[in-house]
């Protein structure tokens, strides 16, 4: 009952969060756009990434606001916590930030699912290449009360360093298990539990 109590507080602490927004470049059909598209694919280096790991913390979690390299403040909520990751030839850390969320259909007809909008961070050890996503996952009741499955779509969106003109698109499937713990984060409380997470997809680097 307790774990069952946190994950509706869950719920109603991801509906106070604030959405990111960001602006997107104008389509074109112009030939030359095209052609200068083409080039610059061809001019990328490509890599395959993959990472498996179970039992990363989640709870109140921090990314640069706005999203960027070297960002002065910060936005804070629920999310994954900070933890090691390796990409390609870059060692770094990443972090999640749960942005928004709503529920699958309206109540009582509802499936219980939720829908969710959230960010992940990426930042070299050196801290001089750093890229972020947007993403939108779906949160699926799992046979346990306190968890949760989530398959994830990250969209890379942006970054800086070696990533300033990235592209690609990663595909997270997890399991988040809520503990029952509480803690406060920028004035709101979250709860805290663990995520075992399979991240698998393909970055591209301009050379």
């Amino acid at each position: 009952m307790k774990q069952m109590k946190v994950f509706m507080m869950f719920m109603v602490v991801l509906g106070v969060i604030g959405i990111f927004s960001c602006q997107k470049e104008p389509l074109t059909t112009d030939q030359s756009a095209t052609t200068a598209k083409a080039d610059d694919r061809a001019a990328k280096n490509c890599f395959n990434f993959t990472f498996e790991q179970d039992g990363l913390l989640v709870g109140c979690a921090c990314v640069p606001a706005p999203l960027a390299c070297e960002g002065m403040d910060t936005i804070c909520g629920f999310g994954a916590k900070t933890f090691e990751v390796t990409l390609g030839d870059y060692e770094g850390t990443m972090t999640s930030v749960v942005t928004d969320m709503r529920q699958m259909g309206n109540p009582p007809t509802g499936n219980g699912s939720l829908h969710l909008t959230l960010v992940h961070y990426f930042v070299s050890d050196d801290g001089q290449d750093a890229f972020w996503t947007e993403d939108q996952a779906i949160c699926a009741p799992g046979s346990d009360p306190a968890s949760c499955i989530i398959n994830d779509v990250l969209n890379i969106a942006g970054g800086c360093g070696d990533f300033e003109n990235v592209s690609g698109k990663l595909i997270n499937h997890a399991l988040l298990t809520f503990n029952g713990g509480v803690e406060t984060c920028g004035g709101v409380d979250v709860p805290t539990g663990t995520i075992d997470v399979y991240v698998h997809g393909r970055i591209c680097l301009n050379n």
